[in-house]
């Protein structure tokens, strides 16, 4: 059975309706990726500062800008309900005008800030706790809405995704461009088919996936000399 076209435009144009209805710039663009704060390029994004903006790329085929126009949504509507959840990944202040959690991970992974380990675990309970109530809603409107989504992979992708949060807080590395943990096969296929109750903590298999399939060249290497930044082992590139 083909896809349901009319479906999708219908989805679409509902949900840009909704997001211009509450004053937020949409961008669809025609390549691979978009860019975030003029300097890192994604997949979409929903931002509020410097203004409220929701973008995706759509230069791929539907089957994958489709997910990410979803799940960008979907912070859309956390941010619209004013959900405790997601208001819990701004730590510090309100949506808006304060930082998400991501960001001090961001600095944290990059060696622009020291956290100890009871601070960086807490920013990363507070995003990864966003980003799984954001998928369960995701989960929901695509099978309330009939979209051309596999419902099982989509899950997989989703544990995949958020799991790689706790990975993150022990390693302090994010995944390489092109290994990221949703897309790539070895690791996905190992995750549940539904989402995950509990995020909580990460098993061993899944740790050794995440290092073995989503992590760069250089990080596998006793040299870290080709690291883009200074590591813990003290090496630079």
């Amino acid at each position: 059975m083909g896809i349901n076209v009319i479906n999708v435009k219908t989805f679409i144009a509902d949900s840009i309706f909704e997001l211009i209805e509450h004053e937020v710039a949409v961008f669809l663009g025609n390549e691979d990726h978009v860019r975030l704060y003029d300097s890192i390029d994604v997949n979409g994004y929903f931002v509020l500062y410097p203004e409220r903006k929701f973008a995706v790329a759509t230069g791929v085929p539907l089957e994958n800008w489709l997910p990410v126009f979803v799940h960008e949504f979907n912070h859309f509507r956390q941010w619209k309900e004013q959900d405790p959840i997601y208001l819990k990944a701004f730590p510090h202040g309100k949506p808006g005008d304060d930082r998400e959690a991501i960001e001090f991970i961001n600095e944290w992974v990059e060696r622009e800030v020291e956290f100890s380990d009871t601070e960086i675990q807490f920013y990363i309970e507070r995003a990864r706790e966003m980003e799984a109530d954001c998928e369960r809603r995701a989960y929901r409107m695509i099978e309330e809405r009939n979209l051309p989504i596999d419902l099982a992979t989509y899950a997989q992708m989703s544990n995949a995704y958020i799991h790689f949060y706790n990975f993150v807080g022990k390693n302090r590395e994010w995944y390489a461009i092109g290994k990221e943990p949703y897309r790539t096969l070895q690791v996905v296929q190992a995750m549940n088919t539904t989402i995950d109750d509990d995020f909580s903590t990460i098993n061993e298999e899944y740790m050794e996936l995440f290092e073995t399939h989503c992590m760069p060249e250089w990080y596998h290497r006793l040299d870290c000399s080709e690291a883009p930044i200074e590591t813990d082992c003290g090496c630079k590139k």
